[in-house]
């Protein structure tokens, strides 16, 4: 759908097909897409049921254009009073072109595509051949063939190129389609589409937006659109300023390396998604990226090294002992409370496992005491959580150059999520932090 221009057609709720109403799809100065409904006060339409919603609603309709859409997730916006008419719009989070759907809970597809300003970048491959001829050389382009890991015996990801040929180029679209045996409801098909996106986040470094979706359905493709996605699809970035290509995992690895990353993300989702969410925000207060960051490697050490159930029993032992051998109740159920999460490691003893886990910290804190930096984290982190004492905390300069490091050593252990040995993630991490310690 071009929105560069406006799109005219007929709307109503699937509930009621009858109360048509005319209206226009477009694209707001911000990037969203809006519904106007225009409706005169002396025609049919003047009460119509699709005015009175006043909470999240599907809008179906046909563009004049004899296609038909399907709004999704419309939130009503502002009403303009004109002379004998009035125009209603409505803010629409998902459009699909193509196909009608009575509810969002309805929407489900077999195949999901979508892409991304940088997919094609990530992905790598060189298609193109040269050889030389008596008169000049000829130039042969051969198309891609999918590239296809099976995450489970009913999803798929299938990594697609399509190309379109002028006079004097060859252009190329890379897509990641999800293909399933069975038809899955959309708001579980975004999720598997964050997670991908993530691996492309941390292998881009920064925060990216599918773009281009699409869905097939009875084999005929399915558009889907989203006013802010379009508005945030972001900048390009070199293939130089990436942290790691497609080629680096390998294609005979890749199927085993997604698998992995997605087994790993569904069983720490919560703590990924804050790192995805938070972590890789641009334009936040360094304070705040602190958190984040800090909040984030105590909840991974959490998930990724716990404790040994053994190692947990005998700790609730001891507190026990403990506490049995005070006589006074009050004074029993005082320590009981400052000792109720004492069988846990502290947030000093995750922050220093980590640090000596990682084994690019040495290159990385250039000779930093890491018991030190440990114990100087968890006073900045205590201070800006609680605003406690300021005394031996990170100054701004300090917080400056710690984040950058922090986000290393978040990358460090990813990047062992994704199956890259110990000399491969000194191979990829080292330049970034050539690059940090000589800038910072």
């Amino acid at each position: 759908m071009d929105f560069s221009i406006e799109h005219k057609g007929l709307f109503y709720l699937p509930s009621n097909e009858e109360d048509k109403i005319s209206g226009v799809i477009r694209l707001d100065s911000d990037g969203s897409i809006i519904l106007d409904l225009i409706e005169g006060y002396f025609d049919t339409h003047s009460v119509s049921s699709i005015n009175k919603i006043d909470q999240e609603a599907t809008i179906v309709g046909y563009l004049y254009s004899g296609k038909k859409v399907t709004l999704l997730k419309c939130f009503p916006q502002t009403i303009q009073f004109q002379p004998r008419t009035h125009v209603e719009s409505y803010h629409v989070n998902i459009l699909l072109e193509g196909v009608h759907f009575n509810s969002f809970g309805e929407v489900a597809f077999k195949s999901f595509g979508f892409s991304s300003i940088n997919l094609g970048g990530w992905i790598n491959q060189h298609n193109i051949k040269h050889e030389a001829v008596d008169d000049g050389f000829l130039i042969k382009y051969k198309h891609p063939a999918p590239i296809i890991a099976n995450i489970t015996n009913s999803f798929s990801v299938i990594i697609t190129t399509k190309s379109s040929r002028t006079l004097t180029q060859i252009e190329e679209k890379s897509y990641v389609q999800f293909d399933f045996d069975s038809p899955i409801q959309f708001d579980e098909l975004l999720k598997k589409q964050f997670v991908f996106m993530a691996l492309l986040e941390l292998a881009i470094g920064k925060r990216q937006v599918p773009i281009e979706d699409y869905a097939i359905i009875n084999d005929e493709s399915v558009n889907i659109y989203s006013g802010n996605r379009r508005k945030s699809a972001g900048t390009e970035v070199k293939r130089y300023d990436m942290l790691f290509s497609l080629s680096e995992i390998g294609l005979l690895r890749w199927e085993d390396a997604i698998k992995k990353w997605y087994e790993t993300y569904e069983q720490r989702r919560d703590v990924y998604n804050w790192y995805f969410s938070l972590c890789l925000m641009e334009n936040s207060f360094i304070e705040q990226k602190f958190l984040h960051f800090t909040q984030f490697l105590e909840s991974y050490h959490r998930k990724a090294f716990p404790l040994p159930s053994c190692e947990k029993k005998r700790r609730r032992e001891r507190i026990q002992n403990i506490l049995e051998n005070i006589p006074n109740v009050e004074d029993r159920e005082f320590i009981n409370g400052k000792l109720l999460f004492a069988h846990e490691d502290s947030f000093y003893d995750r922050i220093l496992d980590l640090l000596n886990k990682c084994s690019l910290c040495d290159e990385l804190l250039s000779g930093s005491d890491r018991k030190s930096l440990a114990k100087k984290i968890k006073l900045t982190r205590n201070y800006f959580t609680h605003f406690t004492d300021r005394k031996a905390i990170f100054t701004g300069d300090e917080m400056f150059k710690a984040i950058p490091r922090l986000n290393v050593i978040v990358q460090y252990f990813l990047l062992g999520d994704l199956l890259f040995t110990e000399e491969e993630r000194h191979a990829i991490l080292s330049p970034h932090i050539r690059q940090i310690v000589s800038w910072l």
